[in-house]
């Protein structure tokens, strides 16, 4: 399978993961396990990759360096660690914001839930970035696998 192929399935599989997360939280009440306007971000750039109107996924999600100021926080410091381990727990875990900071109070400086929204929105492009790039592999054609055509 080729690695278009495959982003093409993960971003059918995400936008079928909201539905599911629409439903179940329109009957249990109960948070969705991707940020619904992050999960349509990464769809939206995905689709857009594909169908040639970017000619970069790192464009279509709106990553590339310009020219001029960054337009978010370099991801170092403690701040940044904090909203990567929330983003994780929000994104894996289904874990609430206040879940999220009983959790992680032990280990940051000292934090409220506002703060804690306000860093994984600044540094979502970069977490999301580093995320992918990690797990890039995913994405890859299998050598040893012949491809459908050949």
């Amino acid at each position: 399978m080729i690695a278009t192929d495959k982003l093409r399935l993960l971003a059918e599989d995400i936008e079928a993961l909201v539905r599911r997360d629409r439903e179940l939280g329109k009957r249990l009440k109960i948070p969705p396990t991707i940020p619904f306007d992050r999960a349509q971000w990464f769809i939206t750039a995905v689709w857009a990759y594909l169908s040639g109107e970017a000619k970069t996924l790192d464009r279509a999600m709106g990553l590339s360096v310009g020219s001029g100021r960054a337009k978010t926080d370099s991801p170092d410091g403690e701040e940044y660690e904090r909203s990567r381990r929330a983003w994780e727990m929000r994104a894996f875990e289904n874990k609430s914001w206040k879940e999220i900071a009983d959790e992680l109070s032990d280990e940051f400086s000292p934090f409220d839930e506002s703060s804690l929204r306000e860093g994984v929105e600044r540094h979502s492009p970069y977490i999301l970035a580093t995320f992918l790039e990690k797990h890039a592999a995913l994405l890859k054609p299998d050598p040893d696998k012949k491809s459908a055509g050949g």
